[in-house]
């Protein structure tokens, strides 16, 4: 849960956003709890419509699994192992 509550403060200062505009503590820990592994399954979610799937489905289901993305880093440029690596030029 500290991952997906660090990538949303990144994402909420880089649209200038409050952080609970990306998600709620509530819809975080929902996630934590459901754990999701697709799309359908974020939909399922409380908190969690189409637009909110269409603009950061993709970075959550990464966080939750694990994965880095394609540059090797986390989405937002978390490091999957310790949340202090910065994308770099």
């Amino acid at each position: 849960m500290a991952l997906l509550k660090e990538w949303r403060k990144l994402e909420a200062t880089g649209q200038s956003l409050p952080a609970y505009c990306i998600f709620t503590d509530a819809t975080l820990v929902a996630l934590a709890e459901a754990s999701p592994s697709t799309g359908a399954d974020l939909a399922k979610v409380p908190g969690i419509g189409a637009v909110k799937i269409d603009k950061y489905g993709e970075a959550v289901l990464a966080i939750l699994a694990g994965e880095p993305q394609p540059d090797g880093l986390a989405p937002s440029g978390l490091q999957p192992s310790g949340l202090q690596g910065k994308r770099e030029a």
